[in-house]
């Protein structure tokens, strides 16, 4: 059996967009097994990957301060699998100086990575300068297709185990969210303030929605709970006390999903669920759907408004009225 490692570290939205990637190595080599290594705290994202036979992580924690030399010996330990497993084919997706390493190290006669200059480019055989023009998914699929691997149409698909989707429904029923009326997950949160549109617009359309009879839940990390509660959101509208699994299934529950650019929104993607984008210029706009975004106008978030948000709701939701209540932008 042909052994393939495939690699990426970081972060959750960079681990969606691989899976496209994933998708076409398993239809060139149907017959493989697959293993994708990741950082051990995104290795949630890569359990809805159909076509990967077994997860390997890592613990980059341990490469901080004191810990650095335990990070060492892990690698050491993870170098030593590596080899035993022999892999035939490395495919590194995350370009680091570690992964370079890594796939260099690996034994493997085929190696593939993300290199553009320096050292690092001597640990593969088969290169690739990243195209920053491109979405990254589609990026990785022309590097696969450039490396010889026949490319067909884009599989975006991410698969969720019954028991997520259960969690996720006894959830919603535990918050009173039933019912034929739509649901909207919001996601307020990404990983840079600079990126966020403010999270005061977010609850005021929250409020309208619910004005609307749409019902509506509030997503982020733990700290971003925090700032919710602490702007006065009633608890039983964030999502919380669930598993990462479970909050992804929650995702597939609504009829959209409204955010910034950001992991969660670009994984309600790969689960065909209808998304509204809000980002700057640079943002990553949904894989394939590039219409499902507002990008704001000028250099800040807060170009968009309220208004532009709720029309774009409005339209998604395919509501009958002709109107909605329109709140002030802020």
């Amino acid at each position: 059996m042909k052994e393939i490692l495939i690699i990426r570290w970081k972060s959750i939205g960079d681990v969606v967009f691989t899976l496209p990637a994933v998708n076409c190595i398993r239809a060139n080599f149907p017959e493989a097994r697959l293993t994708f290594l990741v950082s051990r705290e995104n290795a949630f994202v890569v359990e809805g990957f159909a076509a990967i036979d077994q997860i390997w992580t890592i613990d980059r924690a341990l490469f901080r301060g004191s810990r650095f030399f335990k990070g060492v010996g892990a690698v050491a330990e993870l170098l030593i699998r590596i080899r035993r497993q022999r892999f035939a084919l490395v495919v590194d997706l995350q370009g680091y100086g570690e992964t370079a390493l890594i796939s260099r190290l690996s034994g493997a006669e085929d190696r593939w990575g993300r290199a553009v200059r320096g050292l690092r480019r001597r640990a593969y055989t088969k290169r690739h300068a990243p195209d920053n023009r491109l979405h990254p998914a589609q990026d990785h699929l022309n590097f696969l297709a450039r490396s010889g691997l026949k490319s067909g149409p884009t599989e975006n698909c991410y698969r969720l185990d019954a028991i997520d989707r259960l969690s996720a429904r006894a959830f919603l029923e535990s918050r009173g969210i039933v019912g034929s009326e739509p649901l909207v997950y919001l996601q307020p949160f990404t990983s840079a303030d600079s990126k966020n549109w403010p999270l005061n617009r977010y609850l005021k359309v929250a409020s309208t929605l619910r004005e609307r009879g749409v019902q509506v839940i509030l997503g982020g990390g733990p700290a971003d709970r925090a700032v919710l509660r602490a702007a006065g959101v009633d608890g039983r509208n964030i999502v919380d006390d669930v598993s990462r699994r479970t909050d992804i299934a929650l995702l597939e529950c609504a009829d959209l999903v409204v955010g910034g650019d950001t992991g969660f929104l670009h994984l309600a993607v790969a689960l065909k669920r209808r998304v509204l984008l809000l980002g700057k210029r640079s943002a990553v706009t949904p894989l394939g759907h590039p219409d499902q975004t507002i990008l704001s106008a000028g250099s800040q978030m807060d170009s968009t408004t309220q208004e532009d948000v709720l029309q774009k709701i409005e339209t998604a939701l395919k509501f009958e009225c002709k109107t909605i209540t329109r709140a002030t932008a802020s």
